[in-house]
């Protein structure tokens, strides 16, 4: 029982260190043409580009976030650094995407 429970603590650590790897490589592209849009989530951001400003603490980014609804909408932001998983930064690019959905099917 102990030799199975280490192996499958084994595997777990090495399947989250390789997906960990492959989401840093998945959060950052050089452009949008870059993109595999088809191979990454609904809902993902990834960051193309971050530049410091005059102001310290405030830095300049290039994202893309990516739904079905909107494809691959490129934002930029001007702020403190932005962290591509966070939930509540992917709540509102979400909610943005499905109003510039419901717009632009009324004909505004």
């Amino acid at each position: 029982m102990y030799i199975k429970s280490l192996g499958f603590a084994i595997v777990l650590v090495i399947s989250l260190l390789t997906s960990s790897s492959f989401a840093q490589n998945r959060t950052e592209a050089k452009s949008i043409n870059d993109l595999n849009t088809s191979a990454l989530p609904n809902g993902s951001i990834v960051v193309i580009k971050t530049e410091e400003t005059d102001s310290p603490g405030y830095v300049h980014t290039q994202y893309v976030f990516i739904d079905q609804s909107c494809g691959a909408v490129l934002v930029d932001h001007y702020g403190p650094p932005i962290n591509p998983d966070d939930k509540e930064l992917k709540r509102v690019e979400q909610q943005m995407c499905t109003e510039l959905a419901n717009n632009s099917g009324d004909g505004e």
